[in-house]
C-alpha cells in the first residue's frame, strides 16, 4: 500500500506474527479451546478526519493501467473498527477489496471481490472467521464511476442476512488511485432481539497491534504449566 503525502510516498503492508504461549483452561469455559497461541495482527490504515481524509494524506488504493482502454485496478486493504449505535465493540476486521474495470471477463463493467477477516477476543481464546463476497455471487456494484471517483457496493452478511452499504470516494492521476473517503453501514437486528442496530465499519485513525489468543486443538487437554 502506498501513502501519498505532500508528494512523498512510503510503503507499508500487513504482517501476521505468531508465537506459542500456554494458557490455563477453566472447566466449562470455551470447551473447544485446547492449546493456545498468540497472533499479533498489524493493521495499516489512513489518517481519517471525520468522513474524509486529511488534505495532505491520501493512501494509494489502486492503479490506472497504461492501456488505451484506461483500465482501473483497485486494491483496498484496511483494518476496521466495528461500532454498534456509536459504541466501539471488541471485534476487529481486516477488509481486502479488489475491483477491476473492465471486468475480469473483459466486459465493460466493474467486477469486485471482498474478503473480510473477523477477529473477536474471548476469555480463553478468540473466534476468527473469514467471509468472502464477489460480484458474480453475493455482492452488487450499485455505482462505479471511475472517472468521477465514486464506487458504491452492497453485500449481505451470511449470519443475519442484513445488508451492508459501502461507499468509497476516490481521486486519481495517470498512474494511481487515491482514497478520499470511506463509509460502510449496516442496519440489522441485534442477536436475540428485534431491536434494529446501526453498525458502522471505520478505518481507525492510527495503526495499532492487538493480541488474539488462538486455540490449536489437540488430542489431550492443555498441559499444566511447568
Amino acid at each position: 500500500m502506498i501513502w501519498k503525502r505532500e508528494g512523498q510516498q512510503q510503503m507499508s503492508d500487513v504482517k501476521v506474527i505468531a508465537g506459542p504461549e500456554e494458557l490455563e483452561r477453566e472447566n466449562g469455559s470455551v470447551k473447544q479451546f485446547r492449546t493456545v497461541g498468540i497472533v499479533l495482527i498489524a493493521v495499516f490504515f489512513s489518517a481519517l478526519v471525520k468522513d474524509g481524509l486529511a488534505e495532505d494524506f491520501h493512501p494509494t488504493i489502486g492503479f490506472v493501467m497504461d492501456d488505451p482502454a484506461r483500465k482501473y485496478h483497485l486494491l483496498f486493504q484496511f483494518g476496521m473498527e466495528v461500532f454498534d449505535d456509536g459504541k466501539l465493540l471488541d471485534e476487529r476486521h481486516v477488509w481486502n477489496l479488489i475491483c477491476d474495470y473492465p471486468s475480469w471477463a473483459g466486459k465493460k463493467e466493474t467486477s469486485c471481490s471482498l474478503e473480510i477477516g473477523k477477529f473477536l477476543k474471548l476469555n480463553n481464546g478468540s473466534i476468527v472467521t473469514v467471509d468472502k463476497y464477489n460480484t458474480a455471487d453475493n455482492m452488487k456494484v450499485k455505482m462505479a464511476d471511475w472517472e468521477g471517483g465514486k464506487l458504491d457496493l452492497t453485500f449481505m452478511w451470511p449470519a443475519d442476512k442484513s445488508t451492508t452499504e459501502v461507499s468509497i470516494l476516490m481521486s486519481h492521476d495517470k498512474k494511481n488511485i487515491y482514497l478520499k473517503s470511506f463509509r460502510a453501514v449496516n442496519v440489522g437486528k441485534s442477536l436475540g432481539s428485534d431491536k434494529l442496530t446501526v453498525t458502522e465499519y471505520k478505518i481507525p485513525d492510527h495503526t495499532y497491534v492487538i493480541d488474539y489468543p488462538i486455540a490449536i486443538w489437540g488430542l489431550k487437554p492443555t498441559e499444566p504449566s511447568r
